[in-house]
């Protein structure tokens, strides 16, 4: 029953194959700062893949004034006065950062189980986006052909406070983000901002899956990041 506001553009040629694309601006991270589609989402839909996007919780059109969620929602916060209480809020909800990975795989489902399969489905997560990815490509397994991350150097351990839209209990206790997209191994990774270098065990994971050549770690300059993954994605 969730509904999610989004866009699909379709290319004229198709391929067969969807891009589920997630950004920290929801749906409009599909576009540039004069409306176009940004270049990146071009290529994909020039080589004939269809590309989602779409507002997670709390993105886009679930923001009644449009500005971006600067803290998670906390149970007491606004009932009577109360403090808010993290053990209320994280002993009985999901953390908003795994609902928002919960939505991507909703989105995952939908694309598996549209009308018009496809034959395959690939995950983006670039510009900050890379751990909610990442956390869905570590739940999905092989219903994702590929995915593309851009973990931006993030830590669960580096997360400030409770109320972060990113805090996830015990995140940074079992391998913080590496440990979760070891998870992913042996399906196919290309992985950015790790400072040019493979987390250890993720690299140990696809070892011991026999699958070292399904991850590609990429070592550029950041602005020719997204289009490397475009790249990589079309290979």
């Amino acid at each position: 029953g969730v509904s999610l506001p989004s866009v699909i553009s379709y290319p004229n040629d198709v391929n067969r194959e969807v891009a589920i694309w997630i950004s920290p601006e929801g749906k409009a991270g599909l576009y540039d700062t004069s409306g176009d589609l940004r270049l990146g989402v071009k290529s994909l839909i020039e080589a004939g893949t269809a590309v989602i996007g779409a507002d997670l919780l709390y993105q886009g059109e679930f923001l009644a004034d449009g500005k971006p969620l600067e803290h998670a929602p906390m149970v007491g916060e606004a009932n009577k006065g109360r403090d808010a209480y993290s053990g209320y809020t994280y002993g009985y909800n999901l953390p908003l950062v795994s609902q928002r990975a919960n939505d991507v795989l909703t989105l995952l489902a939908f694309a598996k189980n549209h009308d018009e399969a496809p034959e395959a489905v690939h995950l983006v997560g670039l510009d900050g986006a890379g751990h909610w990815v990442a956390l869905a490509a570590a739940v999905a397994g092989d219903a994702v052909a590929s995915t593309a991350i851009d973990t931006a150097g993030f830590r669960f351990a580096d997360v400030p406070h409770l109320d972060d839209i990113d805090f996830l209990p015990g995140g940074a206790k079992y391998g913080d983000l590496p440990g979760l997209m070891a998870l992913i191994a042996p399906n196919p990774v290309w992985l950015a901002g790790e400072d040019k270098a493979t987390p250890a065990i993720v690299e140990a994971a696809y070892q011991a899956a026999g699958a070292e050549d399904a991850l590609t770690q990429f070592e550029g300059d950041s602005d020719a990041q997204e289009q490397a993954a475009i790249e990589w994605l079309t290979r």
